[in-house]
């Protein structure tokens, strides 16, 4: 069995370093890393967590930013969280990177045709159904397949284009075939754009054709509801119990059966269908919200806080259903001054308003066909724990190869003398997995050669932590830290080396040095005299340790000589003039 390409580039780069071609080590190591990090934003997307997926998407096009397949998820992962600039943009890049003119292969025909079908839906979204109908056309031109021909018949309904719509679900039948699923999805369509008459013949037609299929019973009930109302109880109750019968697990059907049953006040009844309806649905506010209607008929005050608060808490997106988490707000801040938690209430009150005016702008905004963009959702919609718990292993899988790949691409980049790229690749590595082997050692080493002796400070120290005895990364960490003028610092690590200092010239007189400021800033400026003299002979380019020398000898009355120090740096530091 062929193994996946993730695995593919991750052997390859394993080979290709072995046998020193670090060029092409390099290059199946960033393939690895990009598909690693694809998968994982995905997963993270998938679960509902777009703020966490959007870093790891950005890393994954860093490492291959021709990569249409990913701008592609990333665009529908932004389109679904409300990102619809990013969402657009993408799709866009992802069209640029894939015209190649009229002979285009069958693969980038379907990107193209997916990111049509974004571009499309963010038009939708931005309230510009014409528009949108040219995306979805070239969606469609792209590859016909049902989810972009449907999506153009629900464009043109949203331009009560029903003749159009019509003509584009036939050519859908007649390349699918007349099925039940197939009229289930017109049916859908119909009644989400307002055709209720529409919807009920289509979902008839669906259970003409399977009277089992999952949710055709319910649909109809529900067409029949948007249709007449409350007065279309007797014909919508029998669809919903027969959905039932067959489908006991329906979680849509519940729910308004406990509405049938709520309007004849039977709360009894009501609340059984509305608990279960909660407990096959959890993440679905509407059950809550009903509850919570319920409990508040029933004067069960207490128990129609909590429904209302987990409506609010399974809400990600408060544009939902036209923001009905405003009425829940409201309503919840009304039971609690009820109950006497006056500031709370309030509270959700005030939060009840501002969506109210957040409704009205949206509203307004599409009245007059001006696009609205609103802000990025964090959350897009409440995981399952079964696929919370999925991606979790996924990426406790991945995290130890990445880090290992991230490390490598480290080493080979300070092989190659680009410190700061190795300091990019090593700090990578650290976040996947901080405890890997070497890593601080290959870091602080890397930081050093580069000279960025901040950087290098904390994985050096880290490093001798645990390797007390390593005098190599004792002398880089002793130098970063007189470097950077902590010579306290730098004084405590240079202490278990001493004697092995004073042979190195260099070190012995960062280790003076060291221990001259020491002497200055604490007042014993003879004994910081000496120690710096011995500094600046050992090496006399040492300015730091010159200026403090020249401190000291003033302090100590013996100005002319300080002077003069003082005017060799001011020399020193002069530009040059010009001819």
């Amino acid at each position: 069995m062929q193994q996946p390409p993730i695995q593919q580039h991750y052997d390859a780069a394993y080979r290709f370093q072995s046998t020193g071609d670090l060029g092409r080590a390099g290059s199946e190591y960033k393939l690895f890393l990009a598909e690693a990090l694809h998968r994982l934003a995905n997963g993270r997307a998938n679960i509902g967590e777009y703020a966490e997926a959007i870093p790891l998407y950005e890393e994954a096009l860093q490492l291959a930013p021709g990569d249409s397949v990913l701008r592609l998820d990333y665009s529908g992962a932004a389109y679904d969280a409300k990102d619809l600039p990013k969402a657009k943009l993408l799709a866009r890049n992802a069209l640029d990177a894939n015209q190649f003119g009229k002979n285009q292969s069958e693969a980038a025909n379907d990107q193209n045709a997916k990111a049509h079908l974004v571009l499309g839906q963010v038009f939708m979204e931005t309230g510009q159904p014409q528009e949108a109908v040219t995306e979805f056309k070239a969606a469609v031109a792209g590859n016909p397949k049902f989810e972009n021909a449907y999506a153009l018949g629900t464009a043109y309904l949203s331009l009560l284009d029903k003749e159009s719509a019509a003509a584009v679900f036939a050519k859908i039948v007649a390349g699918l075939g007349d099925t039940a699923e197939v009229h289930m999805e017109f049916g859908r369509a119909y009644g989400e754009a307002g055709y209720p008459e529409e919807a009920v013949v289509e979902f008839k037609k669906a259970i003409a054709k399977n009277s089992k299929l999952p949710f055709a019973h319910y649909s109809l009930g529900a067409a029949y509801l948007n249709r007449a109302g409350d007065s279309a109880f007797p014909l919508a109750e029998p669809e919903f119990r027969k959905e039932l019968a067959i489908h006991p697990d329906n979680a849509l059907s519940y729910p308004q059966l406990g509405r049938i049953a709520m309007s004849r006040h039977d709360y009894k009844e009501a609340e059984f269908d509305l608990n279960r309806a909660a407990t096959l649905d959890p993440a679905n506010p509407d059950n809550f919200l009903m509850l919570g209607r319920l409990y508040t008929d029933m004067n069960r005050t207490a128990d129609a806080i909590t429904a209302l608060r987990k409506a609010i808490a399974t809400t990600a997106d408060p544009s939902r259903n036209r923001y009905s988490i405003q009425l829940v707000h409201y309503r919840l801040g009304r039971l609690l001054v009820q109950s006497g938690d006056v500031e709370a209430g309030r509270k959700e009150m005030k939060l009840a308003e501002a969506l109210l005016l957040e409704s009205k702008l949206h509203d307004e905004s599409r009245m007059e066909r001006k696009p609205t963009m609103a802000a990025p959702l964090r959350q897009t919609h409440v995981a399952a724990p079964v696929d919370v718990e999925a991606e979790k292993s996924f990426e406790h899988q991945a995290a130890p190869l990445m880090a290992g790949s991230y490390s490598n691409l480290g080493l080979i980049a300070a092989v190659s003398r680009d410190y700061a790229e190795a300091i990019g690749y090593f700090e990578r590595a650290a976040q996947w997995n901080p405890g890997l082997e070497a890593l601080d050692t290959n870091w602080g080493k890397a930081a050093f050669a580069g000279r960025q002796y901040e950087k290098a400070t904390g994985p050096l120290s880290r490093s001798l932590q645990a390797h007390p005895d390593d005098v190599q990364v004792r002398s880089m960490l002793a130098v970063s830290q007189y470097m950077l003028h902590d010579y306290g610092r730098a004084l405590q690590t240079f202490q278990p080396m001493e004697a092995e200092a004073e042979k190195i010239p260099l070190l012995a007189s960062m280790l003076h040095g060291a221990r001259g400021e020491e002497y200055a800033r604490g007042g014993s400026h003879q004994q910081a005299v000496d120690e710096l003299r011995t500094a600046l002979r050992l090496n006399p380019a040492d300015t730091g340790a010159k200026h403090t020398l020249a401190l000291s000898l003033i302090a100590l009355g013996q100005k002319a000589e300080g002077d003069k120090l003082l005017a060799e740096l001011a020399a020193a530091q002069a530009p040059a003039k010009q001819d």
